[in-house]
């Protein structure tokens, strides 16, 4: 996902109550065997003044964006299985070149064997695209004529053991991945990868409102097409400790912190080891205020060149309820990456704006502005840029 389209999805998920609380709520159709139909229809216009993610000779448009989903569904909560369809078709009115036209279909599954057993499953195919100038593209946005579109398959299982309420429960999960790039194979066949995840959370319960938390995580990643010397495969380690709080209308949250290790094939690339966190805030402190913080840091994989990204992150967003049906958000954040095997160091400002109101349970409307502000010591790498957007989503 480009970060035009992920900045402007995320800002759409908190300004249409996605991520909290709303009036807005889809029902689905029930047809006489009991299957259940759920469609969507999420359309918006708007207005982007960096397509390219230039720092100079900007290029500017007016958008439109039509996103439909529908989603089929058979059985209860404790046993079923969905399959769902999302589409994501962006048109320019100044630049027709940065059209695109995004399909994710996904197929997944929940099984309750017992109280104290659950089998989960999904399966999900994508056909995407990086933005000009995002991505693999960053820097060289406006050298290259289309998006680049890329094809990801992910194959995810998960195991569960204790019921929710018990004192000890363990989840279990495997993945799968493949990312193809589609064109501009020249330099985007490189960086086709595979990645192999294996995740282990065991958690223990101190009180009725917190619990003991321990995350081990693996990670393999390999690039099969990368003709180059130095190999870039490689694998990671995660060691987190902390706990998790549920407090009923009033916080729930998530801290860890420990270890990773990055070890790389070859040899002449540097490995890393060092300090990692990830925390998650919910707070609630009255019926009309609602803050979400959320920080992090992570050795992750490199664009284009290099050997690894240190990114630590950190983000806050508030909601403020005016009316029973209508909202204003507002929220910021920042990222620093840290390259290393190449001399590039980034600092990324976010923040935004919107409001939303739900006409109905089935029709939604949210205005919002959204800028992102990147300082790289590469002056070609440096860019700011805003988004202006209009949306409705309309629903059964």
């Amino acid at each position: 996902m480009s970060a035009h389209q992920g900045l402007l999805a995320v800002c759409l998920l908190v300004s249409c109550g996605a991520v909290l609380a709303s009036d807005y709520q889809p029902h689905p159709w029930y047809t006489d065997s009991g299957l259940a139909i759920t469609p969507e229809l999420g359309l918006t216009s708007g207005y982007d003044d960096n397509l390219t993610y230039s720092p100079d000779d900007q290029l500017d448009s007016w958008f439109n964006i039509m996103a439909p989903m529908v989603a089929l569904r058979t059985g209860h909560n404790l046993r079923y299985s969905e399959l769902s369809y999302r589409g994501r078709y962006g048109r320019y009115i100044d630049s027709s070149y940065d059209d695109y036209n995004d399909h994710t279909g996904q197929l997944k599954s929940h099984y309750e064997l017992s109280a104290r057993q659950r089998l989960g499953g999904s399966y999900t195919f994508s056909r995407g695209h990086e933005a000009r100038g995002d991505g693999l593209s960053e820097g060289i946005g406006n050298t290259i004529a289309e998006p680049l579109r890329t094809e990801e398959q992910r194959l995810r299982l998960s195991y569960g053991l204790g019921a929710r309420s018990s004192r000890h429960n363990l989840e279990l999960s495997g993945a799968l991945s493949a990312l193809d790039y589609l064109n501009y194979r020249e330099f985007t066949a490189r960086r086709d990868r595979e990645q192999w995840l294996a995740n282990m959370v065991f958690s223990r319960r101190h009180s009725a409102r917190f619990a003991w938390v321990a995350d081990v995580r693996g990670l393999w990643t390999s690039y099969p097409l990368d003709e180059q010397e130095i190999s870039s495969d490689n694998r990671s380690t995660r060691l987190l400790f902390g706990g998790k709080w549920e407090i009923a209308n009033l916080l729930d949250g998530r801290a860890t912190a420990g270890v990773e290790h990055k070890d790389f094939d070859d040899s002449q690339r540097e490995n890393f080891r060092g300090f990692t966190w990830d925390v998650s805030l919910d707070w609630q402190p009255s019926p009309l205020h609602r803050l979400q913080l959320s920080t992090g840091r992570e050795a992750k994989e490199p664009n284009n060149f290099g050997d690894y990204v240190l990114e630590s992150t950190g983000k806050l967003q508030w909601r403020y309820q005016l009316r029973p049906l209508w909202s204003l958000d507002m929220g910021g954040g920042y990222t620093q990456r840290a390259y290393t095997g190449v001399n590039r160091t980034d600092d990324l400002w976010q923040t935004n704006v919107g409001t939303t109101y739900d006409f109905r349970r089935w029709l939604s409307l949210s205005l919002g502005w959204a800028f992102v502000d990147q300082q790289s010591n590469i002056d070609l790498l440096s860019y700011d840029k805003q988004l202006l957007w209009l949306n409705i989503k309309i629903t059964r």
